[in-house]
């Protein structure tokens, strides 16, 4: 009996020296990576490096390696799981910083918009006051002349009232209406007919005058620079420029008196048919380098787009977007900013 018990200590024995130890380093890395498979916002970053770690994982399960084997994988291994949590990290954290940037951009072409649009209500403003002036000065030289005729029969009827003193005919005393009326009346009379003369007859080319001049020095609309348009000579050779209000704020769409300044631009392009012609569009400062370049390189398309449809052959043309890159005026105020937001319309370029 004896003899049995211990036959059976002796397998028990065995069974337990042949049961495979477990692997705590193998169980705590596998956690680890299991968790960073169920992070909501993990899971799908740094997949090749997640599979670099779970590789190295699994090589501490192999049951054929010795202990410094085993210190060495689980040391690399844990290293690669590292490797993958901070690699994660980093592509959350990069998709977090392109989010703000877009944010920012966005924030910073609002304010472009906000403000194009305040120097377009600006500028119609201005259009507003210089019609009201014209339509002053029209008036003005409508009404002056009438004033200046009825002021003599205005002089000439106090005469009628003095009866008693020799009074010439009308025609007569319009004459000395210009001269001297004091000389030829009485105190009463003289008083009357002193105070008309210098309202209907001086005052009233004065007041016209000044209302003529404003009307001819006034800011033009943008159709009124547009029907204006000529070639200058820039650094490059001859070229146009289209300003800024040729589109609608922050975009590429035109504005509605955008087709005169471009069928000056395209008859100015007729007359020279052989040489190339370079489109350049340009912006502020205000946003990020790749927004203004997309935006600039979208305007000098659309100005493209609208000369071909005009005539002008597409082979002649180039088209850059140079973004803010080029600027003729500082971006530090709103007149600068509003002087580099252009499209160049540059001949002898070519394509």
């Amino acid at each position: 009996m004896s003899r049995a018990l211990l036959v059976v200590l002796a397998l028990l024995l065995a069974a337990c020296g042949s049961a495979p130890r477990r692997d705590l380093d193998y169980d705590r890395l596998h956690a680890s990576l299991d968790a960073l498979a169920a992070d909501p916002e993990l899971a799908r970053l740094a997949l090749a490096e997640r599979a670099l770690a779970e590789a190295a994982v699994r090589r501490l399960d192999a049951s054929s390696i010795n202990a410094n084997e085993h210190v060495q994988l689980s040391y690399l291994a844990e290293r690669r799981v590292d490797i993958a949590y901070i690699a994660a990290q980093t592509e959350r954290e990069r998709a977090r910083l392109e989010a703000l940037q877009r944010e920012h951009a966005s924030l910073l072409l609002d304010a472009s918009r906000r403000e194009t649009a305040a120097m377009r209500a600006e500028l119609d403003r201005q259009r507003q006051r210089e019609l009201l002036r014209q339509e002053d000065a029209q008036r003005g030289a409508l009404i002056s002349p009438p004033a200046s005729v009825t002021a003599g029969p205005a002089v000439a009827v106090p005469p009628p009232s003095t009866a008693p003193a020799p009074s010439p005919p009308p025609a007569a005393t319009i004459a000395p209406l210009t001269s001297a009326p004091v000389a030829s009346a009485s105190d009463a009379d003289a008083e009357r007919t002193s105070v008309p003369a210098p309202g209907a007859v001086a005052p009233t080319p004065a007041v016209t005058g000044a209302t003529v001049a404003p009307a001819e020095s006034g800011a033009s609309t943008l159709a009124q620079r547009l029907a204006a348009l000529v070639p200058e000579y820039g650094a490059d050779g001859r070229q146009m420029t289209l300003e800024d209000l040729v589109f609608e704020p922050g975009t590429a769409t035109f504005a509605a008196e955008a087709p005169i300044g471009i069928a000056r631009v395209a008859a100015w392009l007729a007359a020279e048919p052989t040489l190339g012609v370079r489109i350049a569009g340009h912006t502020d400062a205000t946003g990020s380098p790749e927004a203004n370049r997309n935006l600039s390189l979208r305007r000098a398309e659309a100005v493209r787009d609208a000369l071909v449809e005009r005539g002008v052959a597409p082979s002649r043309i180039a088209v850059t977007g140079e973004g803010a890159a080029v600027p003729v005026a500082s971006n530090d105020d709103a007149a600068g900013r509003a002087r580099n937001r252009r499209v160049v319309v540059r001949l002898g370029g070519g394509a």
